[in-house]
């Protein structure tokens, strides 16, 4: 078997795989945690922590997993990702999934009109670096 067809099969389990759990539930070997991270303006930052039970306080690797929609739509518990998360976390890889702020809702932005732009990728910046503090946190206690 030459390595494409092999590279071919191995995506086509893992993708079979992310789909064959329901969107809203989770398997029994999984722990979900919804924790909040900061309070921004009128905005509660939440994240989603997917990971195996039994291992919390075992070493492993971490996926921080941000959405996508332009900053203007998207969430983080979105029943479109959840099948990816519990893939991952199945297969030993915390997956954590973070809100950030949607700074482009009602904003119009123009090829010379930019500052809504860029005050949207800012506080999503913002938003991304409270996260591992509130991670490092945990980790401590």
């Amino acid at each position: 078997m030459n390595m494409r067809k092999l590279i071919y099969l191995l995506l086509l389990a893992v993708i079979s795989t992310a789909f064959s759990f329901a969107e809203d539930s989770i398997p029994d070997i999984l722990l979900k945690q919804t924790l909040t991270f900061a309070q921004k303006d009128t905005s509660e930052l939440k994240m989603d922590i997917y990971r195996l039970k039994g291992t919390t306080h075992e070493k492993q690797p971490v996926m921080i997993f941000m959405f996508g929609g332009g900053f203007k739509g998207g969430k983080r518990n979105d029943p479109y990702y959840t099948n990816y998360f519990i893939t991952l976390a199945s297969q030993g890889i915390t997956t954590i999934s973070i809100d950030y702020r949607l700074g482009l809702v009602d904003q119009k932005i123009t090829l010379f009109n930019t500052k809504a732009a860029d005050y949207a990728i800012n506080m999503a910046v913002e938003d991304l670096f409270q996260q591992p503090a509130m991670l490092l946190t945990m980790q401590k206690n």
